[in-house]
């Protein structure tokens, strides 16, 4: 073995080499504007379309970072830049903690994130963190047992090999990337026992836990377990003492996880809250029949996350030929290296996992095997697949004398990279950073407008709830898990709100919100983001009668249109509709305006559209950004195309052409017989309480008028909110974790806050601490009878553990230091 790849400097080529690998395959250039996927998935939606209509998406199943992951990090990094350390999250379902391993704030690649001041840049870096360390990991534990040639291959491999590929983003990958490291530490742990390599398992271990997906973690450590446990019958075998290894191993187990102790508490708290009966015996969700998933060509033809576990032809043929001289091996009853040894078993076991071979009652006693799909296990069926396959190569290269058959095995190992390469591009690449949640007109409407309190509620054009918590908005229906009185509340706001069986992510039709809902005001839901098309207030179109014959116009933007009209009584106009042609061109540069003005030539309304989106022969509609009110009289809309690109575009308006020219259609200030075909887009009066404010590519902004406004008074916990009732409770002062209200009202009642209230909130009224009752189980209601100071805080009782664990670690740190020297101290 070469101890030359252990030097300090060796290791730093290494990471370079795998970030440098990682780099090409996302093929990314921050330098030039470039971030990666999932944000093609974000700017596909009707929300984010006008940023670039033509995006290609390469997977749709990436949603979840939109609407979870990222906007966590966005709102922990949003508290961290203005001195808050992050604990409540008051975006997301009401609030949650932030002191959870679900939030994957406790890994490195949301340090990176967070410390990085773009944030398209600093997803990226995290990215690449990640995979360049799964890389190196993986390459120092095969060194210690291999050629550099086969750890090289195996670490690009596992580095690019299909669950990262597909589980790029998610907590997944946090945790799996430290798999080789603990191994890794083991390793050296059994050779050389001792305190020092203890603490690596120790950071290995820690880092697992803290990698955020608790499941994937359990999975990881008993695989790490089982590499022990191999090492020491295999070294008892061979009439070594292994009982220091043991004892060295377990207690830098045990010191990882009491490094990672905290967050493990915090999440541990956090599921009491919830009913996880309907996860019991999940099982996997693949059969035996998904076998055919790690080879070519089936791989290729079915991109589901949940069934991705391809790690290459070329890994899969020499990890035949390991598995074929492991079995020879056992055959002549010669001894049995460790990592053969390991790395079948590994693969016999995660298999049955994956698909569903070994029964429930024989290991859903395990922890975590009952309540988590198995298939997340191809993680490890993964790295079981790279060992062998990287003993093959060994094996093969150590057989190869003659340089022509090491040139081949060469060839082999460069057709393994550029097809693993090639696979994992087919789940991600890079992106324009414009891609990372783009400002919109609509968006910014709310933020300027909303509350600390006001909550917001979005249709499927935004991708899923939970999206618009990186922008700083509120949404009771935002990804998360719930507790059983939000979800009965929330099934009051939407119809079939959750596409998932487990009641957290939620995407469903503008048609499917309930507008009318009193649980609208009562949990304070201001606004509704939706398709433009559908809610209330949808416009009424009037249509110009037609008369004449069918003809265009011609064409702009050589030419520009303006067509007068009469409103006979007043009228609340959302925009104009106008049927317009392309000369059977699509995907048009530039952009089309439409302007109204009133009887003195004053524009009074403006609207513009992407050329891009105009299809031939279709009406195309020009919206407001807001309502707009016009009395009765004479009016006219004028039409322009500016096409903003050199070249031969045409863009025309059909009209119906008329005998007279006194129609009131004029082109280049000229009078024409016709009248152009378009419709007037008024508002319908009466109705939902929820009316439109606000119009802006393709969406919709709905105000609801009986909205409470924030905090707000009721005499009884069965009254509903009063939204005449405003500035009876005032918020005085507010952060996520601490805020106080003031209640200048003289009549005894309830002030209800607009939020999930969990038992680590402190509330005080006039400074005498008070238990706060629960409007329809999640809102707290504080009883008051007089004008009273209101303070809120949030103590998590996690916190209470602080101490106690620091003397812990720190009590584990000396008793290993004293065991180092006990046991290193020579014999008299």
């Amino acid at each position: 073995m070469d101890r030359r790849w252990f030097h300090p400097r060796s290791g730093l080529l290494a990471l370079l080499l795998y970030a440098a690998v990682a780099a090409l395959t996302l093929g990314a250039n921050p330098f030039k504007g470039e971030t990666i996927t999932p944000f093609d998935v974000l700017v596909s939606q009707r929300a984010w379309e006008f940023v670039d209509p033509e995006a290609e998406v390469r997977s749709y199943q990436r949603s979840d970072i939109l609407n979870a992951l990222l906007p966590q990090w966005e709102v922990a990094k949003k508290q961290l830049q203005d001195g808050q350390v992050p604990l409540w999250n008051d975006k997301v379902a009401g609030g949650g903690t932030f002191l959870s391993l679900n939030t994957n704030l406790f890994t490195p690649a949301f340090a990176i994130f967070a410390v990085t001041p773009d944030p398209a840049l600093g997803f990226y870096l995290g990215t690449l963190f990640n995979l360049a360390l799964a890389g190196l990991g993986m390459h120092l534990f095969l060194r210690r047992h291999v050629g550099a040639p086969a750890a090289i291959i195996g670490a690009i491999t596992f580095e690019l090999c299909g669950f990262n590929a597909a589980w790029l983003y998610w907590p997944h990958v946090l945790t799996l990337i430290w798999a080789p490291w603990l191994l890794w530490a083991i390793d050296r742990c059994a050779h050389r026992p001792g305190a020092g390599n203890s603490l690596l398992v120790a950071a290995s271990s820690a880092l697992v836990w803290l990698g955020g997906f608790p499941f994937l973690s359990v999975l990881v450590i008993e695989m790490a377990g089982l590499y022990a446990l191999v090492l020491l019958i295999t070294r008892w075998r061979s009439g070594d003492k292994p009982w220091r290894f043991a004892a060295w191993c377990l207690a830098g187990t045990g010191l990882g996880l009491l490094l990672a102790a905290l967050p493990v508490l915090g999440l541990l708290y956090w599921l009491q809250q919830f009913d996880l009966g309907y996860r019991e015996g999940r099982g996997s969700y693949l059969d035996l029949g998904h076998w055919k998933q790690l080879f070519p060509p089936w791989a290729y033809q079915v991109q589901r996350v949940e069934q991705t576990m391809y790690v290459g032809a070329s890994m899969m043929a020499l990890a035949a030929v390991a598995l074929a001289a492991f079995l020879a091996t056992v055959l002549r009853r010669r001894g049995v290296r460790p990592l053969p040894l390991f790395g079948v078993l590994v693969v016999a076991i995660t298999a049955g996992l994956v698909f569903e071979l070994w029964p429930m009652w024989l290991i859903g006693w395990l922890p975590g095997m009952t309540f988590n799909s198995w298939s997340r296990a191809i993680g490890l069926l993964d790295i079981g697949l790279v060992i062998l396959g990287a003993l093959g190569l060994d094996l093969l290269w150590r057989a190869a004398r003659r340089k022509p058959l090491r040139i081949a095995l060469v060839a082999i190992g460069l057709v393994q990279v550029i097809e693993i390469s090639m696979f994992f591009r087919d789940f991600n690449g890079p992106v324009d950073a414009d891609y990372y949640f783009p400002r919109t007109a609509s968006i910014e409407y709310v933020r300027e407008r909303a509350g600390p309190f006001d909550y917001v509620i979005t249709d499927k054009s935004f991708v899923m709830s939970g999206t618009l918590g990186v922008y700083g908005q509120r949404e009771w229906l935002a990804h998360y898990f719930r507790i059983p009185a939000l979800q009965d509340a929330l099934h009051e706001m939407a119809k079939r709100p959750f596409n998932s069986h487990r009641a957290s992510a939620s995407r469903f039709p503008a048609s499917h919100i309930k507008y009318d809902a009193p649980a609208m005001a009562d949990y304070n839901v201001r606004y509704a983001l939706i398709d433009s098309r559908h809610g209330p207030g949808t416009p009424e179109r009037i249509e110009v009668a037609a008369i004449g014959e069918h003809v265009a116009l011609p064409a702009m933007p050589e030419h520009s249109y303006l067509q007068h009209f009469k409103l006979p009584e007043a009228t609340a106009l959302l925009g104009l509709s106008v049927r317009l042609a392309t000369y059977r061109k699509s995907k048009l540069p530039g952009r089309v305006t439409l302007q109204v003005l009133d009887a003195g030539n004053h524009a009074v309304a403006e609207a513009a559209i992407n050329a891009a989106q105009v299809k031939d022969n279709t009406y195309m509609d020009f919206h407001f950004t807001q309502p707009v009110t016009l009395a009765a009289g004479d009016y006219a809309f004028s039409l322009a195309y500016e096409p903003r690109e050199p070249g031969s575009w045409r863009l025309t308006a059909w009209a119906f052409e008329a005998p007279d020219p006194a129609t009131g259609l004029s082109i280049d200030r000229e009078p024409f017989a016709g009248t152009i075909q378009y419709q007037l887009l008024a508002q319908e009066s009466g109705g939902s309480a929820f009316r439109r404010v606000f119009m802006a590519d393709g969406t919709v902004v709905l105000e609801n008028g009986d909205h409470p406004g924030g905090p707000y008074f009721i005499a009884d916990l069965q009254d509903g909110a009063d939204s005449l009732a405003d500035g009876t409770v005032q918020v005085t002062r507010y952060r996520s974790d601490a805020f106080t209200l003031r209640y200048v009202g003289d009549t005894s009642g309830y002030v209800i806050v607009p939020m999930s209230m969990t038992g680590d909130w402190r509330v005080t009224v006039d400074g005498a601490p008070v238990e706060p009752s629960l409007k329809h189980g999640v809102m707290p209601a504080v009883r008051v009878s007089a004008p009273a100071t209101i303070r809120f805080e949030y103590r998590p009782e996690l916190l209470r553990w602080l101490w106690p664990w620091l003397a812990a670690v720190a009590a584990a740190l000396l008793a290993m230091a004293w065991a180092s020297r006990w046991t290193t101290r020579p014999a008299r």
